[in-house]
């Protein structure tokens, strides 16, 4: 996809990522992203919500946390939407005390929490 026709930008890595993830391609993904920083390609924050979103309902908690914690090394700060990912993916696997630490870290970046942020706790 890289190579040929035009060129894509990252609404169209963003569709293909949220493609692999609904077929359970995960691997995949990592690739993606592994060329993608390659190429330095420039990316936005509703890039990572879809790859942020996308490990933590497959499960891949740990790569899902690796990237959040990654955004702000890269100059971009987490929106509602992927704290509320983070949250919800430790919630489904048990993980009371990690989904507590990004609520936290939620109120410390001064990034407000919304309905869903609340219903995922309860």
């Amino acid at each position: 996809m890289l190579h040929v026709g035009p060129t894509p930008n990252i609404c169209t890595h963003a569709t293909l990522v949220d493609c692999y993830f609904k077929y359970g391609f995960v691997e995949e993904v990592v690739l993606l992203l592994s060329k993608l920083e390659s190429v330095r390609v420039d990316t936005d924050i509703a890039f990572y919500y879809v790859v942020i979103n996308g490990l933590c309902k497959n499960g891949e908690l740990d790569k899902g946390h690796a990237i959040f914690e990654k955004l702000s090394l890269i100059g971009m700060h987490p929106n509602v939407r992927i704290y509320n990912s983070m949250i919800n993916g430790f919630c489904l696997q048990g993980l009371l005390n990690e989904a507590n630490d990004i609520l936290r870290k939620m109120a410390e970046s001064s990034c407000l929490p919304d309905d869903l942020t609340y219903n995922v706790l309860v």
